[in-house]
Formats: C-alpha cells, structure tokens, sequence
C-alpha cells in the first residue's frame, strides 16, 4: 500500500486521535493476521511503511507510543447516544463504539464499561481539586470540609468499582479471552525475549526516541540489524484516572529496591502509554505543596474523624481493586485453563494445541467465581500454575504476571491507611 500524508491533519486534536486510532487497529489487525508460528518469533516482525510511517509521525505530536493504547480503545473510540450533548448516565449514556477487532456486542460493551468507569469518576477529580483548596487553608473549618470530601470520595471510588463489575452485564468472559483479547497483544507478548515489532521506512533513532521508557524490556531478542520494539497493548493499569486516585491518596507503587520486577515498574511504565497531557497533569497531582495524606497525617490525634475519612477513601480503593481481580479472574485467569469452546473456534478462536474443544458455557463458572473469596481465587489460582508449571504466568496485555501485580497494587493500596 502507499504511504498517505497526514500533513493536512497535523493541526487538529481531534483528527490526530482519529489517526492514531485507526493506524494502531490496522497496526494490530496487520500483526495478528500473520499466521501463529509454532514456537515464539526469533526476528522482528516487520510492520510496512504505509502504517509505519503516519503512525510514527503522528505518535510524539499525542505522547503516545506506535501501538495500541487505553485511550484509542476507549477514550477516543466511544459516543453517547447523541454526542452532540454533554454525557449523562440516565439521560445521554454511553452506547456506541466506533472501532473493533471482532463486530462483536462483547467487545462493543468491554469498551464501553470502561468509558462508564472513566465517567464514574469525573465527579472524583472534582472532589481532589476541592480538598486540596482546602489543604492549602489548612484551617479548623477546612479540615472539617475535607473531612466530608475524603468521605464523599470513597462513595465516588466505589461507584467506579460497580461499573467495572457491569462488565459481566454484556461481555462474556471466553468470547473476550477467546476471540477479543488475542487482538491486544503487543511486541513484548511473548515475554521478556519477545523479538518485537520492526517499523520499517523510518530510521531506529526516531522509534527508540518517540517512547523508550514505555518499552516492557528494552533489550533485542534478533541478532539482526532491525531493531525490535516491544511496546505493551492496551491495558487497564493506562488509565489515568486511577493513577490519579493513587496519587492522591499517596498509594506508593514504586520499586522498593534495585532489580525491580516488571510488575513493580509496571505502573510507572503505564504513564507512557498515556496521553502527553495526562502525564503532565499526574505530575502536577504529585507535585502539589500540601499532600492530603501529610495534612491527615499531621492531625491524626486531634482529628480521627479526618484519619478515618482518609482510611475510608483508601478501603474503597481496595475494594475497587479486588473488584478488578474478580473480573481479571473470571476474563482471563479462568479463561486461560480452558480451551476454546468448537462455537468459538468456528468464530476464529485459535484452537489450544493438543486439547480438545470445550463443551458450551453453562453459566456455572460466573456463580462459582461470585461465590469464593478474594483470597481463594489467589490460592487457587497460584496452586494451579505450581501444578502444570511452575514458571507458567497468565500475563495481563501489559507483559506483567496478572495476579501477582493486582495483588501487589491491593496490597500497597492497604499499606497506605494511617489509622492501626
């Protein structure tokens, strides 16, 4: 194919999102559509120039890496029901998604449920610009208001956790591992010795300079002389609007010591795959003279009510978080000891090598899930991959082993409470 100018684009936001959404689908439809070698790639796979060459252009003018990311799957690729008028849950919702892999309804609504969490938490950003107005008086009558902030935060945080539970509401779990997810994946799929991506018509300096911190793990599986990316596909841990939350709150997901694993640099990797002005504005958030949790800290005797607001804020970011492991379990961790159902493969599921097709769903799974704790789904989950092997990981679409960085991102979130 040719490679078409974006020159007429370059001076509208709006058209430079629509590029990168549609050259990062091409990208990944390109990608995916190669056939399944039997064993992982040795040399990069070679992306044409006619996607290589807008998209590495348009990339550094948005701060986003040349692959597919959180916010052209979901914050420029959904539209209320009339988009010509402010969104509203009741009046104007959120129903429609321009772009996907498989026309399916399931992937339509995965989308969407992560518009709806995105929504849920405007209302939070809101609450964080009040309280730090107040952190900044600092006075009797503004401890009392941030008090009630930290409070009405916890409502807002949990509201954004029921919207990601509404995943189940029209996303079926082997549909999205199945036929959805394979879609996602990026250079770095085949873990730490992925051979990557090759963006072919555009010199090694200006991919290496558009996003290298981004890359999962920066070192070349080829011994050729083109240069593998291995960018991450898109991934819920993109979203800014958590971040923000955890930045806040002062929840620390940063490396505790050299040799840092991939889960524990996963996050700070995260803020690559967003947009420019996203970055910049977690910056700020951490940057600001008055921390919350500082000003809690500093009032925790004269003030418990203040002290249990703020542990309240941070029990309902837990919560969320457990939340997101019950539907990271029930997508993805239980999804991958099965193989795919014959209805699936004949909707163009790749068959599990030497096992035989899965009987239909029964809607067994779901009620099983819902009924174990948190805390078995974990134990079960680890004695399962000690039993078939020990080194096997289900890796979320961010190169990290899912389970262990979700339950590291709960436990630094229940690390952070002040009171004892």
């Amino acid at each position: 194919m040719p490679v078409l100018s974006i020159d007429t684009l370059l001076n509208s936001l709006p058209d430079l999102r629509r590029v990168h959404l549609v050259l990062t689908y091409l990208l990944h439809f390109y990608v995916h559509s190669q056939a399944v070698p039997p064993s992982p790639r040795t040399i990069p796979l070679p992306i044409p120039p006619s996607i290589s060459i807008p998209l590495l252009a348009v990339c550094p003018l948005l701060g986003l890496p040349p692959i597919l990311t959180y916010a052209d799957t979901v914050l420029y690729n959904t539209h209320p029901a009339n988009p010509s008028q402010p969104p509203s849950f009741q009046k104007n919702p959120y129903v429609k998604a321009l772009v996907t892999f498989t026309n399916t309804p399931d992937e339509a609504h995965f989308y969407l449920a992560s518009t709806r969490c995105e929504f849920a938490g405007v209302h939070a950003l809101s609450i964080m610009r009040a309280s730090l107005d107040e952190a900044f008086m600092a006075d009797s009558l503004s401890l009392t208001r941030l008090t009630g902030y930290l409070e009405e935060l916890a409502t807002v945080i949990d509201h954004i956790g029921d919207a990601i539970l509404d995943m189940r509401n029209g996303c079926d779990p082997a549909v999205f591992y199945h036929l959805i997810r394979p879609w996602f994946k990026g250079g770095d799929s085949d873990g730490p010795n992925s051979a990557g991506w090759a963006f072919l018509g555009v010199d090694d300096v200006t991919a290496t300079d558009l996003s290298a911190a981004a890359e999962h793990d920066q070192t070349s599986a080829s011994t050729t002389q083109v240069k593998g990316r291995k960018f991450s596909g898109p991934s819920a841990g993109q979203s800014t609007l958590i971040h923000a939350i955890d930045v806040f709150l002062t929840v620390d997901h940063t490396p505790k010591e050299e040799g840092a694993t991939a889960e524990e640099t996963f996050m700070t990797r995260m803020l690559m795959y967003m947009p420019a002005p996203h970055r910049a504005f977690l910056q700020h958030l951490g940057q600001v003279p008055h921390p919350i949790r500082d000003l809690v800290s500093a009032n925790r005797t004269t003030r418990p009510a203040l002290v249990q607001a703020y542990d309240h804020a941070l029990e309902a970011l837990q919560r969320l978080r457990e939340k997101h492991m019950r539907i990271a379990t029930q997508y993805i961790i239980q999804q991958a000891r099965r193989p795919p159902t014959a209805e699936l493969i004949a909707m163009g599921a790749q068959p599990t090598p030497g096992a035989s097709a899965a009987p239909s769903a029964d809607g067994q799974t779901h009620v099983k899930l819902m009924a174990s704790s948190l805390s078995e789904i974990i134990r079960d989950e680890e004695r399962l991959r000690q039993e078939q092997d020990g080194d096997a990981e289900v890796r979320g679409t961010g190169g990290t082993a899912l389970i262990k960085f979700l339950k590291m991102c709960r436990d630094n979130t229940v690390g952070a409470k002040l009171s004892v």
